[in-house]
């Protein structure tokens, strides 16, 4: 009896099943959201951050020094997004 392992499942097969993943028209859906959901947490970072100096809970000179940080992860995060897309 042959080991699971040494099983002939072809070189085509993706899944743990043996069956061929079906192509999805947008890319993987896994970096669909993680795009989104890196877009969207660095917008609301930054939102956050600018409500926090405006209560005065972080000092004046806080949201001009996280804006770079968030506007790097946002532009990832789009680029994930986009390449979701464009991935097929």
């Amino acid at each position: 009896m042959p080991r699971q392992d040494e099983s002939d499942r072809g070189d085509t097969a993706d899944g743990a099943d043996g069956v061929d993943a079906e192509v999805q028209p947008f890319g993987d859906n896994r970096m669909l959201i993680a795009g989104g959901v890196t877009l969207v947490g660095a917008v609301a970072g930054n939102l956050v951050v600018q409500v926090l100096v405006a209560e005065g809970t972080l000092p004046s000179g806080a949201d001009e020094a996280t804006l770079p940080v968030f506007a790097a992860v946002a532009v990832v995060g789009l680029v994930v997004l986009v390449g979701s897309f464009l991935r097929r």
